[in-house]
């Protein structure tokens, strides 16, 4: 990462949108409000699992993300969810100012981001890209 750039203008350069949400947009007393900005309405209790997971630190949100995966990854839906609650919890915690777990988060994300981009196919890939453009 330059040094110069914050992290939402080196993603901008890498051809993303960033939205920034903020945290008091993301998260509510500990719910998402995913729903509430998006449309989206949340079919896991993932944002919830990673939110008490994390009090561990970095090495639980990893060891949950390998498991959640593990358990998840034939079902694009959930699939799905899990990139969006990876993506939008390393975004709470940049403007919490933990970039532990941001970091972590943002790798984690950009690791499921590149698989779902390589194994989905068809209307699996279709409806990925969708929901989390």
């Amino acid at each position: 990462m330059n040094e110069n750039k914050t992290f939402a203008e080196e993603v901008n350069d890498m051809g993303f949108t960033v939205i920034d949400l903020g945290t008091d947009r993301l998260s509510t007393g500990g719910k998402w409000n995913i729903e509430e900005e998006t449309g989206y309405k949340p079919l896991t209790t993932f944002w919830e699992d990673f939110s008490r997971v994390e009090k561990n630190g970095p090495l639980a949100v990893i060891d949950a993300t390998i498991k959640t995966f593990a358990g998840c990854c034939k079902d694009v839906r959930r699939l799905t969810e899990l990139a969006l609650v990876l993506n939008h919890k390393c975004w709470q915690h940049y403007h919490e100012k933990r970039p532990a777990l941001s970091g972590t988060y943002s790798d984690l994300w950009e690791g499921l981001h590149d698989f779902c981009l390589e194994h989905l196919h068809g209307e699996d890939l279709d409806y990925y890209l969708e929901i989390t453009d």
